[in-house]
């Protein structure tokens, strides 16, 4: 099983039933471990517990981010909130989800999020 280290700045991370504070690190599935080594606040480590010491773009690859508004409106409860809070914020600022921001706002709990629904607010106001 590979073993991933959250090496973010703060706050509490909670994905596949594990729960990763800064400097926490947990075995888990391989699916688990592809999908949190896509995000720049995890790294997966090998079997020596070093990190990947590869060079890559953290801008390369295709993006783990996965929601489909559909006809839901209760952000809450239809995978809005499974996404990592960074990507969540990436898409309110593409401005994909404009029908969505209050929907989005009762929802969320990442305040980088509430902040970026704030400035997409302001881009289509000015």
């Amino acid at each position: 099983m590979p073993r991933v280290r959250h090496t973010g700045d703060g706050g509490h991370y909670r994905v596949g039933g594990h729960g990763f504070d800064p400097g926490d690190e947990h075995n888990v599935d391989d699916d688990l471990a592809g999908y949190l080594g896509d995000h720049d606040d995890f790294e997966v480590l090998d079997e020596a517990g070093e990190g990947n010491s590869e060079d890559t773009d953290p801008d390369e690859g295709d993006s783990e981010f996965r929601f489909d508004p559909g006809d839901a409106t209760d952000f809450s409860a239809n995978g809005w909130l499974d996404n990592d809070y960074q990507d969540r914020a990436d898409a309110v600022r593409a401005g994909g989800l404009d029908d969505y921001l209050a929907e989005i706002e009762d929802a969320e709990t990442s305040e980088t999020v509430i902040d970026a629904v704030d400035e997409r607010r302001d881009e289509l106001e000015g």
